[in-house]
């Protein structure tokens, strides 16, 4: 685990939208251009300090896409909740999966990466059996940078507790597999 960080990896299952969920085709494609703003809206100084934007060119100056998401409770009747991404036609499961089945989220649910690499391929969840991992830029694109300690939505996203797998390994160290720390935003790369 990368050093200073506690916690343990979870992770959230993605599919892509299928044909028909939304009334119009997808605008976006894989490259998801144009992406949705980070949600930063403030600037600081080189200590840390808050400071006023205009000028700075800082990320806080600037205000773009907005994140858009759309929770469906229940879906198709199924008793599964699952979060579709407006702007990047992405649909994620809501909730983290309890694969104990203890009724609680905790450290008890997490798996390595490669287990949760299979169970993402595995699931039909929803009605679909077409989930993934995300890759780390499909996770980062549901972290909302303005917010922290959880630096996500949680009226979209429920039981974000801490680091969360992504598909894509650490290139200095391909053993390694790189996540998203919910806490902060954080991208991280854990054994």
């Amino acid at each position: 685990m990368e050093p200073g960080l506690a916690g343990f990896m979870l992770w959230l299952c993605l599919a892509w939208l299928g044909v028909g969920l939304l009334s119009g085709p997808l605008a976006l494609g894989a490259d998801y251009n144009p992406l949705p703003d980070t949600g930063q809206t403030n600037c600081y100084n080189t200590s840390g300090g808050a400071i006023a934007c205009p000028g700075t060119g800082q990320d806080g100056v600037y205000s773009g896409l907005q994140q858009s998401f759309n929770k469906q409770v229940n879906y198709n009747s199924t008793g599964d909740n699952i979060t579709i991404d407006n702007n990047t036609g992405l649909m994620w499961m809501t909730d983290t999966a309890d694969t104990n089945n203890d009724g609680q989220i905790t450290s008890a649910d997490a798996l390595n990466a490669t287990k949760a690499v299979d169970y993402c391929a595995n699931l039909n969840y929803a009605g679909f059996s077409d989930w993934r991992l995300p890759t780390l830029f499909e996770l980062t694109t549901i972290v909302n940078y303005g917010k922290d300690d959880p630096a996500i939505d949680t009226a979209y996203f429920s039981a974000v507790t801490s680091g969360y797998w992504s598909s894509t390994s650490y290139a200095a160290d391909p053993s390694r597999a790189r996540g998203v720390e919910f806490r902060s935003g954080y991208d991280v790369w854990y054994d």
